[in-house]
């Protein structure tokens, strides 16, 4: 399965954005969100300043806007690995498991939460709705249209809180559970996230 080109939530990129978005994505993960200028983004993109401000009025257009070229490429990759699963709870398993494992292992959140724990938590809180809504889109996209015993099944909700129980999962590492490796957090997912699902399921046409 491969990700529709635009998803709630997340802009085009033309190649002069991209360039510059992907520096912005390397200078945070070398230095931080507060240590990193416009004019530090500009030199790594290798464009001039007023060209970062054509495309991005304040470093916080160009925070978000990195946020969802960040999450877009990540999940990109996880759906090339989740989407030919055959059903929903092997999605949801595989999905939760795999993002989980690969947002808390990036360079770019261990840089976040180490040195710039007040700028990150607003990022993903506060000012987090965007990237909790792309992110959400991806996995009810995974989920597929279902329905349920008693009627459609709500694949939006479940993707909500599936997205929200993995972000303070990110954010609060520090856990009851242990979810080190790959089989202790789909082994997390069956026991608590699959519960959700109800059962049977089929798909709607």
């Amino acid at each position: 399965m491969t990700l529709p080109v635009e998803l709630q939530g997340a802009p085009p990129f033309d190649p002069v954005s991209a360039k510059i978005l992907d520096a912005a994505i390397a200078e945070f993960t070398d230095f931080g969100l507060r240590r990193v200028s416009v004019d530090d983004i500009a030199v790594r993109a290798g464009v001039h300043r007023t060209t970062v401000y054509r495309y991005f009025k304040t470093k916080q257009e160009i925070l978000q806007a990195a946020a969802a070229r960040w999450i877009q490429d990540l999940f990109a990759k996880i759906s090339v690995e989740v989407g030919y699963l055959p059903n929903l709870e092997d999605r949801l398993v595989e999905g939760f498991a795999t993002s989980l494992g690969r947002i808390r292992e990036a360079p770019l959140v261990q840089r976040v939460l180490e040195t710039d724990t007040d700028a990150g938590l607003r990022a993903v809180t506060v000012d987090g709705g965007p990237a909790m809504a792309m992110i959400r889109a991806i996995f009810a996209l995974w989920f597929g249209k279902l329905d349920g015993p008693d009627g459609p099944f709500d694949a939006e909700g479940l993707a909500e809180v599936t997205a929200r129980l993995g972000l303070s999962l990110v954010l609060t590492p520090d856990s009851h559970f242990v979810l080190d490796t790959q089989e202790d957090r789909r082994e997390f997912a069956r026991r608590y996230l699959l519960p959700l699902v109800p059962t049977p399921l089929t798909r709607r046409n």
